[in-house]
């Protein structure tokens, strides 16, 4: 059971890192597309939203790459995840 839930584990956070790194490169090629907005420098509605999101998006692949890191020793080291 430990074996199929580190596996599952392990799926479930490699393809989370692939969907950031897919919304990292439409977004990518969207700011160079709108000409490279400074938007830690620009006031109004909007751009306090876009760097909310920024600092969300990046503390996420943070979190995701950590979660993959734990899958990996976990698939690596079953018997001390269940703590035998």
């Amino acid at each position: 059971m430990a074996r199929t839930f580190a596996r599952a584990s392990l799926l479930i956070s490699g393809g989370a890192l692939a969907c950031w790194a897919l919304m990292f490169l439409a977004g990518h090629d969207v700011w160079h597309d709108t000409g490279r907005l400074d938007l830690w420098n620009l006031d109004g509605p909007p751009y306090s939203d876009l760097r909310a999101f920024i600092v969300t998006f990046y503390v996420l692949l943070l979190l995701l790459m950590a979660q993959f890191a734990l899958s990996i020793l976990q698939r690596r080291n079953p018997d001390r995840s269940s703590g035998r």
